[in-house]
């Protein structure tokens, strides 16, 4: 009877195994969202994930000295403005070739630069082509709120490739991100740069709100201190517009400029709705003075 009982016991087994090993074998058990680590794929599912996306992508920012780096190193030095060194000659050989115009492509404030801007560029895509999905996945999302996020967006690539056009001229065109064939890109038509800059923040100018009407301090207790504005779009556009507009009348035979247009008109008007709207003022234009790395008692103007 025992032999029977085992013999019975087998034959089930036997034919039970299968049917555990092909339930086994089906996708509802092995694809399933990690549960230990966000992703792309887990992630972008709330609100609160887009402000984080959103707040990557102004991080970049921090990763440059713009003052120091953005503006004296690539400006001011291999201008009239500026020599590379301070006490002695030779003391920051690296800045100083800026001014000699014999740097090195190996020169590290040129990859810094080119890394740092673009990284800028790549948080700003990843975020606007994720974040609107958010709206099917959060019941509580706010279509607004996030509209004006991607305004924020639009507005940071937009001053990452302005930095880039005026550092290093024709730059790659980057308006999504990027799958691996197509991480080699070839150099884009100033037309096609300023066409970029220039959409993203005649759309951000559209959704951004105005500057809040807080002075200091209570501005800079508010949660959306130091946020792209309306105001501050308009002024990005406007240097934009600048650029295009000197590029146009003053290289008219170059043929890195063909296509692009003079816009003095529009820079006016741009200039005129800033100062217009009462929010801002010129840094140092009462008299004040700042504690800088340029020294104790610098003028903001």
């Amino acid at each position: 009877m025992k032999t029977q009982n085992m013999i019975r016991s087998f034959r089930y087994f036997a034919f039970i195994l299968p049917l555990l090993i092909i339930g086994s074998c089906s996708d509802k058990y092995v694809d399933v969202k990690p549960v230990d680590a966000l992703n792309s794929s887990s992630f972008y599912q709330t609100m609160s994930d887009a402000e984080q996306a959103v707040t990557a992508a102004y991080s970049t920012l921090m990763s440059i000295t713009w003052d120091r780096d953005a503006i004296l190193t690539f400006g001011d030095v291999p201008s009239d403005d500026a020599e590379g060194g301070g006490d002695f000659e030779d003391e920051v050989p690296d800045v100083e070739v800026f001014n000699r115009f014999d740097q090195l492509t190996t020169n590290g404030h040129l990859q810094d630069m080119y890394g740092f801007l673009f990284r800028g560029v790549y948080f700003s895509n990843l975020a606007m082509e994720k974040i609107p999905e958010i709206l099917k996945s959060d019941p509580h999302a706010s279509a607004d709120t996030l509209n004006q996020r991607i305004g924020e967006l639009k507005f940071l690539r937009a001053l990452n490739y302005m930095y880039l056009m005026n550092i290093f001229g024709q730059v790659p065109l980057v308006n999504h991100v990027l799958g691996p064939s197509e991480y080699y890109q070839p150099k884009a038509s100033f037309r096609d740069l300023f066409d970029l800059v220039e959409k993203d923040l005649t759309d951000a100018i559209a959704v951004l709100p105005e500057k809040p009407a807080l002075d200091p301090p209570g501005y800079a207790t508010r949660a959306d201190v130091g946020r792209a504005t309306k105001g501050a779009a308009q002024a990005l556009l406007a240097r934009a517009y600048i650029f295009e507009s000197s590029y146009a009348k003053y290289y008219p035979g170059d043929a890195r400029f063909t296509g692009l247009t003079e816009h003095w008109q529009d820079v006016l008007n741009l200039c005129e709705q800033v100062m217009n709207s009462g929010k801002y003022s010129l840094v140092g234009s009462n008299g004040e003075t700042f504690d800088t790395w340029r020294g104790p008692n610098t003028n903001g103007i």
